[in-house]
């Protein structure tokens, strides 16, 4: 992996470069100043930041883009809160309370989930994670992000039951996905929504 920073006449713009099986260069926008390529294995880290620099006012752009649809989907003054917008002064939540009411409404509904499926994770933890919506560890502890709770409802069940059936299939098989399925049959639509506008959460 390769980080690094470029500098245009708006803004610094950070970049990571990632080495992956992919046959070609995928670009995503991760937030207001930063991005994230993803390059063939056998494809050298210089090749990848000459990509980024040839396509700097492209990459800009997009950012702009990203920032102007943020401000559409979460406008300022208020708080996004299991997929519905808040106005923070009429509901009187500050982001402090909404992480802490979030982090409740997260823990029980792994115990709901918990239940139905007869798994228990060892630790359940909630917070912030720049990759991953959960993380289910080899010792059976459970990590959720902390983000989680500004999706709908049912995107959280997704995740959830996702991070839970991985303490059956510690892996992505066939039978991860039929476990999931069970629980959870609209997966893939839930997939693709994380996919397309989860980094709007």
């Amino acid at each position: 992996m390769k980080e690094g920073k470029i500098k245009t006449s708006k803004k610094a713009i950070l970049y990571k470069i990632i080495k992956r099986s992919k046959k070609n260069y995928i670009l995503r926008i991760k937030d207001e100043v930063s991005v994230e390529l993803s390059i063939p294995k056998s494809d050298s880290y210089i090749n990848g930041l000459n990509f980024i620099t040839k396509n700097i006012d492209i990459i800009e752009k997009k950012i702009i883009d990203y920032e102007e649809k943020l401000r559409l989907i979460e406008p300022k003054g208020t708080i996004k809160f299991l997929g519905k917008l808040l106005v923070e002064k009429k509901h009187y939540l500050s982001q402090r309370e909404l992480e802490s009411e979030g982090s409740k409404i997260l823990l029980n509904k792994v115990k709901k989930w918990s239940e139905i499926i007869g798994v228990y994770p060892l630790k359940v933890r909630i917070k912030a994670l720049k990759s991953s919506w959960g993380i289910c560890y080899s010792n059976g502890s459970i990590t959720l992000n902390s983000k989680l709770i500004k999706a709908d409802p049912k995107i959280i069940d997704y995740v959830i039951i996702h991070e839970l059936c991985h303490l059956v299939h510690h892996n992505h098989s066939k039978e991860f996905w039929n476990e999931v399925e069970k629980y959870f049959p609209e997966y893939k639509e839930a997939k693709k929504i994380l996919k397309s506008e989860g980094r709007f959460y």
